[in-house]
């Protein structure tokens, strides 16, 4: 960028849309998302609180770090200036382009906003936190904490921002910039110059001299000596408001309130729907149910409590985890087993005290969750399914449990033969949604739930496509899930990326296929470059990128990667790469 950047007209004089994004919304974040380069960078935004939470506390932030850093800086006076003027802010609003997305919010004093995405719609009010799903039409209503729109009541002030930006390593200069004008008017800019782990930032702060109000900020991040703008936000206050706009009332929709529907949840699975004897221990089966796209979801207990999970810490952090004992397989084959990860149970917490939110069973067991995917048959609503449980005949706890759930892991989906088995035949429930109706209650945690099951989907096609792409007869089926696997995933990885190209090459669609591997390996490198010792030696993905060029039908190129990989591989297992070279064409794509 340089002192004769193009801005944008304001694009905030249009009136608020009222309940539904308006075409006048796509179209202002459409305008503003046409001026950037594709290119997108990671997010390097912070935002604080005042009287009033504003998003555009990282620009402040940075600006504060510059000051706190460089104090004797003219521009220093801004910070102070600012501060004074949010003084007399009542309402605030901004459409914001940022990490390759658009979002417009809307904040008034008294905890009170909007925030509206191009999936759903927060607003937040009266003690009350409602999130409308555009996709399912759902509202889901929980009480309202800090953490709903990823601001906090504490912790957001200049001084901590300032004490967390130093903390985690980031620097920075401030500089009093040319002024610029606009439509007529002259307004004031600063920039901060910044390094992260993403490399050197800066943002660009511009202020109305009469307001001393920021009416945007732009920032950048330098790859290979060219700034890439990551985000641009523009900024008003003060504005009439719709009254409907902080409502929370979305007509027609389908509402769904956490707090009375875990008590409703509760109850219902306090009783048995069918009973597994297993030895000296009862597996119970509380609730089965089947998706319209054929998945099987079972919720049932093994005789397991809070006191059977394991606390593994990880520097300040750690993991709670419950090692099993048993195993459970869905009958006939077609299908791909995985558990449903309790997030209130098996995420990052800082004691197992943390874990009391989960709804527990009044005999005190924790619920247990798998579902199975199919990748071939797929259920109707009223076909019967068969479910296999087998375990040990004593129900384990403490170390003998443990040094079980590390043999069950290692048997994956393989009955191990010394277990006890049983089977029981059921009729799923069938449901309208991708997700269960408990999926919300008990499977996520309230505050970040992926409530549409966004990640649930991925896992679902992620599953499908990999056991499909196995079999020539079933490639078309496996792009298919592939791409919905895509749509979706917010950033798709490189290994997702591998075996897109894998599939493209073997249906012989070999420009798509190498315009997929083009961006496996961009974006390796940059996972490389931000994480330079987790990705050191990582000779597996170049053995993935050999049998990509395998299914391309490139076998030059396929060799030139396997040398690679094998180069990397012998500082980690020296003396022991000999394998690939006796077997040079074991990295070839298998088809049945």
């Amino acid at each position: 960028m340089n002192e004769n950047t193009k801005t944008t007209p304001n694009a905030l004089t249009e009136s608020y849309p009222a309940q539904r994004v308006s075409d006048d919304l796509r179209l202002r974040v459409k305008r503003l998302a046409a001026q950037h380069d594709d290119k997108a960078g990671l997010r390097a935004q912070s935002q604080r609180k005042r009287r009033l939470i504003l998003s555009y506390g990282g620009a402040v932030a940075a600006v504060g770090a510059g000051l706190f850093l460089q104090p004797k800086f003219a521009a220093a006076a801004v910070l102070g200036r600012i501060e004074h003027a949010l003084d007399g802010v009542r309402t605030f609003h901004e459409v914001a382009w940022e990490q390759g997305s658009n979002t417009e919010r809307w904040w008034k004093v008294g905890e009170v906003s909007r925030t509206e995405t191009p999936s759903s719609t927060v607003v937040i009010r009266d003690g009350k936190h409602y999130q409308w799903l555009r996709e399912s039409n759902k509202v889901i209503v929980q009480p309202a904490k800090p953490l709903n729109n990823s601001l906090s009541r504490s912790g957001f002030t200049i001084t901590s921002l300032i004490h967390d930006l130093k903390r985690s390593g980031w620097t920075g200069s401030l500089e009093t910039l040319s002024d610029t004008t606009e439509n007529g008017k002259t307004f004031q800019r600063f920039q901060v110059t910044m390094k992260s782990w993403e490399g050197t930032m800066r943002v660009v702060l511009v202020v109305d001299p009469a307001t001393q109000l920021p009416k945007r900020y732009e920032g950048f991040v330098q790859r290979d000596g060219d700034w890439e703008p990551f985000n641009r936000i523009e900024l008003e206050y003060n504005q009439p408001e719709s009254p409907t706009l902080f409502s929370g009332e979305f007509p027609g929709a389908r509402v769904l309130d956490l707090e009375k529907e875990k008590v409703l949840w509760q109850e219902k699975l306090e009783h048995t729907i069918a009973e597994v004897k297993l030895g000296e221990r009862t597996i119970q089966v509380r609730d089965i149910r089947v998706n319209p796209q054929g998945a099987v979801f079972v919720l049932y207990t093994a005789g397991k409590t809070f006191k059977d999970y394991a606390w593994k810490p990880s520097g300040a952090w750690g993991t709670a985890e419950l090692p099993r004992d048993w195993q459970v397989q869905l009958v006939g084959g077609g299908y791909k087993c995985q558990d449903i990860y309790n997030r209130q149970l098996l995420t990052k917490e800082w004691s197992l005290k943390n874990l009391g939110a989960q709804p527990v069973l009044r005999s005190g067991e924790v619920l247990q969750g798998t579902w199975f995917i199919p990748t071939a048959a797929r259920p109707t609503a009223s076909k019967s399914v068969t479910l296999r449980f087998a375990a040990a005949p004593t129900n384990l706890h403490g170390p003998a449990l443990e040094r079980e759930g590390r043999r069950v892991m290692l048997a994956q989906e393989t009955l191990l033969p010394d277990y006890r088995q049983a089977s029981v035949t059921l009729t799923p429930t069938p449901q309208s949604d991708f997700v269960p109706d408990y999926w919300p209650i008990l499977v996520k945690m309230p505050l970040s739930a992926d409530f549409e099951g966004k990640e649930l989907r991925q896992r679902f096609e992620s599953a499908r496509s990999t056991e499909l792409m196995r079999h020539r007869a079933t490639l078309p089926e496996a792009l298919e899930a592939i791409q919905a696997e895509e749509a979706a995933t917010r950033t798709p990885d490189h290994n997702f990326l591998l075996k897109k190209t894998q599939v493209l090459g073997l249906l012989g669609r070999r420009a798509e296929a190498e315009k997929a591997l083009q961006q496996a390996l961009t974006a390796h490198a940059d996972q490389s470059r931000h994480f330079p010792k987790q990705y050191e030696g990582d000779y597996f993905f170049w053995e993935q990128v050999c049998t990509a060029w395998y299914a391309i039908g490139d076998e030059a190129k396929a060799v030139e990667a396997r040398e690679k990989a094998l180069a990397l591989a012998r500082p980690s297992f020296p003396g022991r790469v000999t394998w690939h070279q006796e077997h040079p064409n074991d990295l070839r794509p298998k088809l049945d």
